[in-house]
């Protein structure tokens, strides 16, 4: 009996502590994580103005600076070219209508140019010709004609014949005048809304009339 007793009383005890009756240790989960993805270099637009001072196959070089304006400092700066631009064709990252091939820049033009930065570098991706002293700003090869929108280089050979020999502005391009015709179509087309207001609401009020109520015969 006494055995049996011991048997029962040992069986109730807990378990001793040690590294082969111990409960095991929670299994480390493991979360397969996918790689973060390529961060994607995106192109930073910048431009810069000034006068070309050479050219060749794979790089311009201005004498300008980057907002062009009479205050800034003028420094000479060589860009390397696009890869479309070497090749003779339109950015399609660029839809300006007024750009134009490497084959139609001259030294001596003034040119407002796009900037990309790729790798950390400014690479020239478009070319605008605003101004060819002494000469004529040639059409640009994109640019297309729109209703009655003047062309590119319609717009900067207006200007530059003012600016050299003091010939005004055509109408079709003097903003002063171009502002004061906006206007006045505005006006017009305001009159026309109010005009077309009031008849709807003359209508609107007539179809919704009552008519008079009928005499009743006694």
């Amino acid at each position: 009996m006494l055995p049996l007793l011991v048997s029962l009383i040992a069986t109730c005890l807990p378990c001793p502590a040690n590294a082969a009756d111990a409960e095991p240790a929670p299994r480390r989960i493991t979360i397969s994580t996918a790689p973060m993805p390529r961060r994607v270099e995106r192109d930073r637009l910048g431009t810069y103005v000034g006068i070309v001072v050479a050219i060749d196959t794979k790089s311009i070089t201005i004498r300008g600076s980057e907002g062009g304006g009479d205050k800034d400092p003028v420094i000479t700066t060589q860009f390397p070219l696009g890869k479309h631009l070497i090749e003779g064709e339109r950015d399609p990252r660029e839809l300006d209508s007024c750009c134009y091939r490497l084959s139609d820049v001259r030294i001596g033009d003034k040119v407002l140019i796009k900037l990309h930065d790729i790798h950390n570098v400014d690479v020239c991706v478009t070319i605008s010709i605003r101004r060819r002293p002494g000469g004529v700003v040639p059409p640009a090869p994109w640019d297309k004609r729109f209703e009655n929108r003047p062309m590119h280089h319609e717009f900067m050979n207006a200007y530059q014949q003012l600016e050299e020999n003091g010939i005004p502005l055509p109408p079709e391009l003097d903003p002063v005048i171009q502002r004061h015709l906006f206007k006045v179509r505005r006006q017009e087309l305001e009159k026309q809304l109010r005009q077309q207001s009031a008849i709807l609401h003359r209508k609107k009020t007539r179809d919704h009339t009552a008519p008079m109520p009928r005499e009743v015969k006694r």
